[in-house]
């Protein structure tokens, strides 16, 4: 089986593919053939959207909100200074009643 075969049936079938195949696959990949399964497993994975959350009013504003953090993000990406940030949430005291 060729290789283009093997990241389709991956792709595609993952439950029915055997560790064989993925042996000859791993052993025949590049990291261009990697990209690709992983840009195609997550575009895949974008696809399922079973929510109401982008229909009416609310989905209007969702769709903006999302627009805003998608563009705050690749422009990160972009500048190339990845750092991960750490929020410390910090508790009051709760007074006795």
């Amino acid at each position: 089986m060729k290789k283009k075969d093997l990241i389709e049936k991956l792709i595609s079938n993952p439950d029915n593919f055997s560790e064989s195949e993925l042996n000859k696959l791993l052993s025949d990949i590049s990291k261009r053939d990697l990209r690709e399964i992983l840009l195609r497993l997550f575009d895949k994975n974008d696809d399922l959207n079973n929510s109401d959350a982008d229909e009416g009013f609310l989905g209007k504003l969702n769709k903006k909100s999302q627009g805003k953090r998608e563009k705050e993000f690749w422009k990160r990406i972009k500048k190339g200074n990845i750092t991960k940030v750490i929020l410390e949430t910090v508790l009051k005291p709760i007074s006795a009643f």
